[in-house]
């Protein structure tokens, strides 16, 4: 350990302008021998008690400049023909604040009042529902080519292997309750390089989950009119665009549709799967006999046909990843009873409905054709049920279309909050506070998606379901990073690292499943990711980019004369406009260092306010303010304010802070859309 310099004599003012007089260290001690180089052994001592006090008055009673800027000396500029202040902040601020009784009931109130767009349980699992029960009209026939007779099987097993995905999303909702997914959670947990990327997938996933429910319903469309003179593309963009201008119309109304076509489809199955019981009851079991015969032979082909037929068979549970995407809409106890809905609607759909279409159809029948349970329908029972079907299938799709709209315009507002979007995104109608541009960029983009695709309605399959597993293990590398780097956020029930583990194989497995026998359709589906992905880093890269031009501009003096420097430093100072918000229960310098170096790298701002929550003065940790004020003059290029809140720290007092009233005078007018962390 080094020691500070003997200090000779130094004078210091105080507050009040007093000179304190500081001794030279070798008066406070008394020199006795000397070392061999004639160096006395007292200035090898460590500094006594009261000269450590006097040099920790004189380190923290550093007076604020006066031209307020936290610069150095003009030599050490990097730019020395700009102004300071484009990268110089101003000196922070030390501010108590002390709410009376009528904010606090005036915050308690607005903290409970519902939502108006609050959804209950029914319709929470109806948003997501219509998408993973509405999954076996595009899922079927694929796993019936793929794993035969072993179909329900493989199913069965699909549906049980996503169980132990659900305390992994329940912990990441309790920890995390926001809006956006993975994004949301893997920019709490892992930072914004990560986050990109799993804003990346979600708005992938969400976009095929449209394309396909889209091209499904007119390919059954289709398939029961024969005489329609229209490519399936052309009635494919056509739901499409039909759906958008109904989310258009009313994104609320949109979402009670989703209800109802959820329940005319597990009504519709329902009848199917009885009907179908019966007609087997009376017919016996020749047939299923029969296809049970055609089965692979031997162990291996038995156990490859099953395996291939589980990784197929998590299409046919698709849409259960975007429930996260929408929980900041759901009442906070309906999220756990929502995820249960669609995991045990599914395993009761799936399997024994798969089982039946083999005990009733013959497998060459079933192998034919996509639309597997119309024909089943009419099979058992008549003309009627076929129709009721096809139609069930036309609706229930297009909830699929909702589901995805619902998605894209949920990631899009939060990531235009976050300016990763532009903010034209956050703009809604007059009328019916419709996402316009949101809507604007669905429609292009899955029409983009399916052309790109070859209009091909297995290649979109395919790329949905690597989008769906690379979502799902997603959430499971949010869970490890939750449990690792932020393990003080888990709330509730802790999960077991093994079920993460297992959870983590079984995605592993099941993608290497999916891109062997297709490896094309896995690089197109990289080349989506990594393209989408980039798109997302660029305003990621623009503030560094900006800083760079702006030393490059100032040492070439054939750029001095295009006066480039201002608009660019008013683009600066526009990315840097909105403050960060951290509460701190701590004055842990080391702690509080950390926060403003993830702050620094994650958030491009000029200024950060901490909070501290206290009940009573003498609770107030000792060190907060004075190492508030270092960590002010470490970080010249944000100005570092500290807000003593008194009162306890809850989720009303937290919430208190959107209200831009409360910091009006302490904090700024600034302070008005700001960046909460806890």
């Amino acid at each position: 350990m080094a020691w500070p310099v003997p200090l000779s004599k130094r004078s210091v003012l105080d507050n009040g302008g007093a000179t304190l007089s500081l001794p030279a260290r070798n008066s406070l001690q008394t020199p006795t021998n000397a070392t061999p180089s004639g160096t006395p052994i007292a200035e090898l001592l460590p500094p006594t008690f009261a000269q450590s006090e006097f040099e920790t008055i004189i380190r923290r009673q550093r007076p604020i400049p006066s031209h307020g800027l936290k610069m150095p000396h003009a030599h050490s500029l990097r730019t020395p023909r700009l102004d300071a202040d484009w990268q110089f902040a101003g000196s922070g601020s030390v501010s108590y604040l002390e709410l009376d009784d009528h904010e606090l009931q005036t915050a308690q109130e607005k903290y409970a009042e519902p939502r108006s767009s609050e959804m209950g349980v029914f319709r929470g699992t109806a948003i997501a529902g219509v998408a993973v029960w509405g999954s076996v009209f595009y899922a079927f026939p694929a796993i019936a080519v793929t794993s035969g007779i072993y179909s329900p099987l493989s199913l069965a097993i699909a549906c049980l292997l996503l169980f132990p995905f659900r305390p992994i999303l329940l912990e990441l909702g309790r920890s995390a309750r926001f809006n956006g997914a993975n994004y949301a959670y893997l920019l709490h947990f892992g930072g914004k390089a990560f986050a990109v990327v799993g804003a990346a997938a979600t708005l992938f996933d969400a976009l095929s989950t449209a394309v396909v429910s889209a091209a499904t319903a007119a390919a059954y469309l289709l398939g029961e009119i024969n005489h329609v003179p229209l490519p399936p593309l052309a009635v494919a963009f056509f739901i499409l665009l039909a759906l958008t201008l109904v989310a258009f119309i009313s994104m609320r109304e949109s979402s009670s549709l989703a209800v109802v076509f959820a329940t005319i489809h597990m009504t519709t199955m329902a009848m199917l799967l009885i009907a179908s019981m019966v007609f087997w009851a009376r017919h016996g079991t020749q047939i299923i006999a029969a296809n049970w015969a055609l089965r692979p032979s031997g162990s291996a082909s038995t156990a490859k046909a099953i395996f291939n037929g589980v990784c197929i068979g998590f299409l046919s549970v698709t849409g259960f990843e975007s429930s996260p995407a929408y929980i900041e809409d759901i009442r906070p106890q309906g999220y756990k009873r929502i995820l249960s809905n669609l995991l045990w609607g599914a395993a009761a759909l799936d399997a024994p409905l798969m089982l039946v279409v083999f005990a009733i159809l013959p497998q060459s029948q079933i192998l034919s054709g996509a639309n597997i349970l119309s024909v089943l329908a009419e099979h058992v029972a008549g003309r009627w049920l076929r129709i009721i079907t096809v139609v069930d299938a036309m609706l229930v799709l297009s909830g699929g279309v909702l589901t995805g709209i619902f998605t894209v315009c949920g990631l899009i507002e939060r990531l235009s909050r976050d300016n990763v979007l532009p903010r034209v995104f956050l703009r809604k109608t007059s009328i019916t506070k419709a996402p316009i541009a949101s809507l604007g960029f669905f429609i292009t983009v899955t029409a983009a998606l399916y052309a790109s695709c070859g209009f091909s309605l297995s290649t979109a399959s395919s790329l949905f379901s690597m989008a769906f597993l690379t979502v799902m293990g997603l959430y499971v590398l949010s869970f490890f990073f939750l449990r690792t780097m932020k393990w003080r956020l888990v709330r509730g029930p802790r999960t077991s690292m093994w079920t993460g583990t297992f959870c983590a194989i079984v995605i592993i497995t099941v993608l290497v499943g999916n891109i062997v026998p297709n490896p094309k359709i896995f690089g197109i589906f990289l080349a989506y990711i990594f393209g989408v992905t980039a798109l997302f880093m660029v305003p990621m890269f623009e503030l560094p980019a900006l800083r760079a031009f702006m030393h490059f501009h100032d040492q070439t003096p054939a750029l001095h004369r295009l006066k480039l420097e201002h608009p660019v430093l008013r683009r600066i100072k526009h990315l840097q406009r909105a403050p960060s918000i951290l509460w701190t229960k701590t004055d842990d310098l080391h702690r509080l260092l950390k926060a403003c170096i993830h702050i620094q790298g994650e958030n491009p701002t000029s200024r950060l306010i901490w909070v501290h929550a206290y009940e009573a003065m003498e609770h107030i940790p000792s060190e907060l303010e004075a190492n508030s004020k270092i960590l002010d003059e470490a970080f010249p290029a944000m100005t570092i304010d500290l807000v003593f809140l008194k009162g306890i720290f809850t989720p009303v007092v937290r919430f208190i802070i959107h209200f831009p009233i409360l910091f009006t005078e302490s904090c700024g007018d600034s302070l008005r859309r700001p960046s909460v962390k806890s």
